[in-house]
């Protein structure tokens, strides 16, 4: 088996194959509700054709609240334990050093790669973000403003 590549520990791709190596199975609603992402598919492709994973998809029907009846079909995604057991054996401590780096940057939520320092009272990265954007909303609107009294001003200062 080649060894397959490990993606950038600050990426999305990264988080699901450390949930992959860590023994998880899991669908998108599971990769969604931990990472706010809605591109798991996206991603384990990456995993299978740009890195070399061997990740099984295990699909499953449930019964929705359709008035029709319908089931869903989804996919759980998983490493299977023999492949992930002789993983182990043949990457070792590279392995490992991954999952530790991909937990790392999940413990800081994300603030590694964009360098945002979050603000008190946030929560997470997003609120961060959050918070800057309106914060730049903020400084255009009293650029606007100065902007707007500037020409008041001299509108007054003409006579028609």
């Amino acid at each position: 088996m080649n060894a397959p590549t490990f993606p950038r520990t600050d990426t999305l791709t990264a988080r699901a194959l450390m949930r992959l190596l860590s023994g998880q199975q899991f669908t998108h609603r599971d990769f969604q509700n931990e990472t706010a992402s809605y591109r798991l598919s996206g991603y384990v492709e990456q995993l299978r054709n740009r890195h070399g994973w061997l990740i099984e998809t295990k699909e499953e029907n449930t019964p929705t609240n359709d008035p029709t009846g319908r089931a869903a079909t989804y996919g759980r995604y998983l490493i299977e334990p023999d492949i992930l057991k002789a993983l182990r054996t043949e990457l070792g401590e590279r392995l490992t050093k991954f999952i530790e780096a991909v937990k790392r940057f999940e413990s800081t939520g994300g603030v590694m790669r964009h360098n945002i320092k979050k603000p008190t009272g946030c929560v997470n990265i997003q609120q961060a973000t959050f918070k800057k954007q309106r914060n730049h909303c903020n400084r255009i609107t009293d650029c606007v403003k100065a902007e707007f009294m500037r020409l008041a001003s001299w509108l007054s200062l003409m006579q028609f």
